[in-house]
């Protein structure tokens, strides 16, 4: 599994949402902290992850496969971590705002990818959708007001 690129992406999205500065909203400068917090709090998770991933034994498939199950709530924990962080961007104002920015706006080619073939994220051990994920859309497709948020990459198979 490609741990790693979902902790890059949580990792350059903090450093986007650091360098950028504080909204010009109520709380701003605590939302900008918070989310930067959240974010780099679920990097370094997928980092753990990764490291976990890779100390699977690959020669024994049956053994392989008790590893990835043994981590899919943990991956689950950290999409629905990224998720909620970027979703606090999204709100009110602030999300009204960075809708009208080019990079921002839903389906705009800076969007983050998702999945091939599903469009969303897999649980990692079977392959299917993960829970919380309607007919394979990103769990980060949208908060309660409707508005489109930042997708992170599922993770995907590799031979490491």
């Amino acid at each position: 599994m490609d741990i790693g690129r979902l902790a890059k992406t949580n990792q350059d999205i903090a450093a986007a949402i650091d360098g950028a500065g504080a909204p010009k909203v109520d709380d701003g400068t605590s939302l900008q902290k918070d989310t930067v917090t959240e974010l780099t709090k679920a990097a370094d998770g997928y980092l753990e992850v990764q490291k976990k991933l890779d100390a699977l034994p690959n020669a024994d498939q049956a053994k392989f496969a008790d590893g990835l199950r043994s981590v899919a709530d943990q991956v689950q924990q950290l999409a629905s971590l990224s998720t909620q962080a970027q979703g606090k961007l999204q709100r009110g104002d602030l999300g009204s705002a960075m809708a009208k920015q080019e990079g921002c706006k839903p389906g705009s080619a800076a969007a983050a990818p998702t999945s091939p073939a599903t469009g969303g994220p897999s649980d990692g051990a079977t392959g299917a959708p993960a829970a919380g994920t309607a007919g394979g859309a990103s769990p980060a497709a949208s908060d309660a007001s409707g508005a489109q948020a930042p997708s992170t990459p599922a993770p995907t198979a590799s031979a490491s």
